[in-house]
């Protein structure tokens, strides 16, 4: 079983976020979620909630479901491929990837 490094998420056709795991056992949306987010000012507030409420802080992937029951959330899809260097081993595949000749 290969661990998942980050989120996942399933979006619809106008781009909503309609599922969201951080760090799932299983892959259950087809999308790989980098931690990239844009949080509108009107929801920064709900940092505090969230966490005033005891959930997970430990990874910023675990507000996005939260998120999710208190405001629209849009994707953006990207085509090119990215990678993953959160390890030592995951930077030194990349390396190997860009250095073939």
């Amino acid at each position: 079983m290969q661990l998942i490094r980050g989120g996942t998420a399933d979006i619809d056709a106008e781009g909503k976020v309609i599922g969201f795991e951080e760090k799932p056992a299983e892959v259950n949306y087809p999308y790989s979620v980098p931690t990239f987010y844009i949080i509108k000012q009107e929801y920064v507030g709900l940092f505090k909630d969230y966490i005033q409420a005891g959930n997970n802080a430990d990874a910023n992937g675990n507000f996005i479901p939260y998120l999710l029951e208190q405001a629209n959330v849009y994707g953006y899809v990207f085509n090119e491929y990215r990678y993953d260097i959160g390890t030592l081993e995951s930077y030194e595949a990349v390396q190997e990837i860009f250095n073939k000749d």
